[in-house]
């Protein structure tokens, strides 16, 4: 039995530790187990987060330093920034306005421009429709010689004409998309004048329904329309009232359309 605990004593240590904290001796001679004095563990040390308090790495004179300094460059280099920004602006603003402005100036010289040309063509215009007279209430017909019936038409309000006409009336033909328009062109103006003198009290044209006007371009025609109310209320009146070309007159005095105006 002996030889049996000091073989089990042999084959165990003499001191056994369990766990971290308690130590225990092996009594050989009762079998039991004595403990000992506990063993004080050391407690691990607790790692150091970047919020916990004791971290005052954030928290001290040369941080603050560190970030003051930092701030006050940031704020410079902001200002610096801001103020370039400002004066690239500013100079790109002005060259826009300078090219704004003489763009505005080429713009006026050339409307100018534009307006006289404008009035040399619709001079030139006026000119040679002077030599025309247009013929309203002429049904086209198939297979017709316009030129023929016009110049009848022409020898019938002047009989003077009669045989003549051909030698100055150079061209004639249809106008409109109702084709009951004719137009004329004469190569001698006093007598295209007569004619559209005579054509104003004939009593042949209205007889058949036929009336001359002069050959207005578009820009004239607009005007006249715009004036006609005027000249009509005047002849109403009993005024003297007419138009000569684009223009009215009343009792000797040019209308112009800014007098609609004062009249209504």
């Amino acid at each position: 039995m002996t030889q049996d605990k000091k073989r089990k004593s042999k084959s165990m240590d003499s001191s056994l530790s369990l766990g971290a904290c308690v130590t225990v001796d092996f009594d050989s001679d009762s079998g039991a187990l004595v403990p000992l004095p506990e063993t004080p563990l050391k407690e691990p040390k607790n790692k150091k987060g970047r919020n916990d308090d004791g971290d005052g790495d954030l928290q001290s004179p040369l941080a603050t330093v560190i970030i003051t300094s930092l701030k006050s460059v940031i704020n410079e280099r902001a200002d610096i920034l801001d103020k370039g920004i400002v004066e690239f602006l500013t100079e790109e603003f002005k060259d826009v306005k300078g090219k704004v402005e003489r763009v505005d100036k080429r713009m006026t010289t050339a409307e100018k421009r534009i307006g006289e040309l404008e009035n040399k063509v619709q001079d030139l215009s006026r000119y040679q429709r002077r030599w025309n007279l247009r013929l309203y209430g002429l049904p086209e017909q198939q297979g017709e010689n316009v030129r023929q019936k016009v110049l009848d038409i022409c020898e019938a309000v002047i009989p003077t004409f009669a045989g003549k006409s051909h030698e100055f009336i150079d061209v004639v033909h249809r106008l409109g998309k109702v084709r009951s328009e004719s137009a004329l062109s004469s190569g001698q103006k006093p007598r295209r004048d007569a004619l559209w003198k005579a054509a104003k009290n004939s009593p042949y044209l209205a007889k058949h329904h036929l009336r001359f006007v002069e050959d207005l371009s578009p820009e004239d025609r607009e005007q006249r329309n715009k004036l006609w109310p005027l000249v009509e209320k005047a002849r109403q009146q009993g005024r003297r009232a007419h138009f000569v070309g684009p223009k009215a007159y009343i009792d000797g005095k040019e209308l112009v359309l800014q007098d609609m105006e004062v009249t209504e």
